[in-house]
């Protein structure tokens, strides 16, 4: 079972080199249920057993966080310490603010221990959602790629379908031309050259027909394409 101990946090008070004073970030960011991040300080001249108290508001009206409230004390911070070096899981709750009607408040704490065993049960937890987290963020991510693709692919299609109906216009436009130079070609030379008026005109109707060739092979291939799929569809006769 986890070991769960009250205590309040000692230092509250004390001047910051930089940043926020402690206490104006109590009053503005610190509510009962918060939780507290702990930290391991052994350098600390004053007390090997060091541990400190940090708050990361979610609303940070400075955006320095995490910031330094206090320490833990005594016995408790020592206890704690011994728990943390060991890698056993230690969390802190802040569980009332007092002196809020003065000018200067306090911050009681409820901290729990829990067993090595205990711990790595916790931290397993912790990596299977952190694994199932992340599998989210990478399924999303994929989603949007693919949805950007798609939409690339799009607009490539949509681009190249109203370059081929502008091609398509202008071979048009030639084509019409060449058969109208055909008849006018026909309808001019005299009549006693019959074949020679036949010749021409076969040749301006030839030229006419290589302007839509390109697209009555486009045409043919999306037919043969949709013949093709519809003969292997199940079920489909043979």
């Amino acid at each position: 079972m986890p070991k769960t101990i009250p205590s309040k946090l000692a230092g509250v008070t004390a001047p910051v080199d930089e940043g926020p004073n402690r206490q104006v970030v109590i009053k503005k960011c610190l509510h009962p249920g918060d939780y507290l991040i702990l930290e391991r300080e052994p350098d600390n001249p004053e007390d090997p057993f060091a541990v400190k108290a940090l708050i990361d508001p979610m609303d940070d009206p400075w955006g320095e966080a995490p910031y330094h409230i206090g320490y833990l004390t005594g016995r408790v911070s020592e206890e704690v310490a011994t728990a943390l070096d060991e890698s056993q899981e230690v969390t802190c709750m802040v569980t009332e603010i007092t002196g809020a009607t003065k000018s200067i408040v306090g911050v009681n704490v409820e901290l729990t221990i829990y067993s090595v065993q205990e711990s790595i049960e916790i931290f397993k937890r912790r990596s299977d959602k952190y694994e199932e987290a992340m599998k989210r963020e990478q399924e999303k991510r994929q989603r949007e790629l693919d949805q950007k693709l798609a939409f690339s692919l799009q607009m490539v299609a949509i681009a190249s379908e109203n370059k081929r109906k502008k091609s398509l216009a202008v071979r048009a436009f030639f084509g019409a031309g060449f058969l109208l130079m055909a008849l006018s070609t026909f309808r001019a030379l005299p009549d006693e050259t019959f074949l020679t008026r036949v010749i021409a005109f076969l040749v301006f109707i030839a030229i006419s027909a290589l302007c839509f060739l390109p697209e009555l092979r486009l045409q043919w291939g999306k037919f043969s394409a949709r013949s093709k799929s519809r003969g292997h569809q199940p079920g489909s006769p043979r």
